[in-house]
């Protein structure tokens, strides 16, 4: 489920409960029992639609978290790289050192060849 679902998502929801409330209103206006109220086709149907949209809205505020904590754990490894380069950089490192001479030699022996 995508993030950018969630306001169609809520908006799903909120007129599933407002066709529920509707239609308990309506079947209580007719006389009829809680009992009849509860095994209404429709009114089994309308709970299952609020249902799924808390599923859903469920699913979304996860992946919301999933996606917070990812960004966190990148700033702080992004910090922790900074302080890690600055304290190399503040310890003077060496420079790498010239090669011996008696490699530098060789060297100058293969290209005379």
């Amino acid at each position: 489920m995508t993030i950018k679902a969630k306001a169609y998502i809520l908006e799903e929801k909120t007129t599933a409960q407002q066709k529920l409330a509707n239609r308990i209103a309506l079947l209580e206006s007719k006389g009829e029992q809680a009992a009849a109220v509860t095994r209404d086709t429709i009114v089994k149907k309308l709970k299952a639609d609020v249902r799924k949209a808390n599923r859903r809205l469920a699913a979304v505020a996860a992946r919301e978290q999933l996606i917070a904590g990812k960004a966190e754990a990148k700033a702080e490894k992004a910090v922790a790289k900074k302080e890690k380069k600055a304290a190399g950089a503040s310890k003077g490192r060496k420079k790498e050192e010239p090669q011996p001479a008696a490699k530098a030699g060789k060297k100058a022996k293969k290209a005379a060849k």
